[in-house]
């Protein structure tokens, strides 16, 4: 039962992953929810106000993800200016199928349509559901690039760019949720800084950090994830991580660029100072191509 739960799992998470890369979940999932609801619409088409009163989302939000999914040929756009409308593609609607095949909602663009505050339920469930799987992988990945296989849920949050609150709901359901058979993690409680400080000063404030650390199972599908073996054969991204002291790619990619940018001003700077300035420009500029060049490579 545990191996094809696993399975199960393991497939979702790959696919969703290859789809990931259509729609970047990490930023937003509004565009995500639009796609539903023009799959869940009785109407064809809909306008932007329609759209932004179905969701509860500001008219602006939705006119961005909009202008995105018309980019990406998502979606089609109707009408003139003062009356133009939105309607899925033929791609749009091939991808909202394969994405919510995944999940078994197969039969979701051909049910009949659930109207009001239920069909709205149902396609935030959805939309929480595959927010779930995106998480969990990331979070896979961080983990991965830690020592014992484990961290505090804010490094996971940071890395994630979510709140240590709202990723401790994710986590939680594959560490000790009823109902759920997977558990991916286990969670782990050590005393924070402040509390070695207090116990130095004699005061007795015990003050724990959460941290959460891959089990056997959890383990066991991160191996198997192609992400992960990429990252395994990839030693430049390795020690990208390692000189940025990263758990996750985009986080690092984030500290390499502001190491770039602070280096290169202080570089600049030391120009005014003579020949030491200029000897140390040179150096930094040596330093920041080599830089440049493991973050090009380290993407592949």
């Amino acid at each position: 039962m545990s191996g094809s739960l696993d399975e199960g799992f393991l497939e979702k998470l790959r696919r969703i992953k290859e789809l990931d890369s259509v729609i970047d979940l990490s930023k937003s999932s509004i565009q995500l929810e639009i796609l539903l609801l023009l799959g869940m619409s009785e109407s064809s088409a809909l306008t932007a106000s329609e759209i932004a009163r179905g969701l509860g989302i500001r008219r602006k939000a939705v006119t961005d993800a909009l202008r995105k999914l018309l980019r990406k040929g998502l979606i089609i756009k109707s009408g003139g200016d003062s009356n133009e409308t939105f309607s899925l593609s033929e791609s749009g609607r091939e991808y909202l199928k394969k994405l919510l095949s995944i999940l078994g909602h197969g039969n979701y663009l051909e049910e009949p349509r659930i109207k009001g505050e239920k069909g709205l339920e149902r396609l935030k469930y959805i939309v929480d559901e595959i927010s779930t799987a995106h998480y969990i992988h990331e979070v896979l990945l961080c983990l991965a690039a830690m020592r014992k296989h484990e961290a505090a849920i804010e490094t996971l949050a940071k890395a994630v760019n979510l709140s240590p609150q709202r990723l401790r709901t994710y986590l939680d359901l594959y560490t000790d949720c009823p109902g759920y058979e997977l558990r991916l993690f286990k969670r782990v409680y050590k005393p924070s800084l402040l509390s070695y400080l207090f116990k130095i000063l004699g005061l007795k404030r015990n003050r724990t950090k959460v941290y959460y650390r891959l089990t056997k199972q959890g383990l066991k599908i991160l191996y198997r994830l192609p992400t992960y073996t990429k990252m395994k054969k990839n030693p430049l991204l390795r020690i990208l991580l390692l000189l940025t002291m990263s758990c996750h790619f985009k986080v690092a990619l984030r500290k390499a660029l502001l190491m770039i940018y602070t280096g290169t001003l202080i570089a600049f700077i030391s120009l005014l100072f003579g020949s030491i300035g200029i000897y140390i420009a040179s150096a930094w500029f040596f330093i920041m191509t080599l830089l440049i060049a493991i973050i090009i490579l380290a993407s592949e």
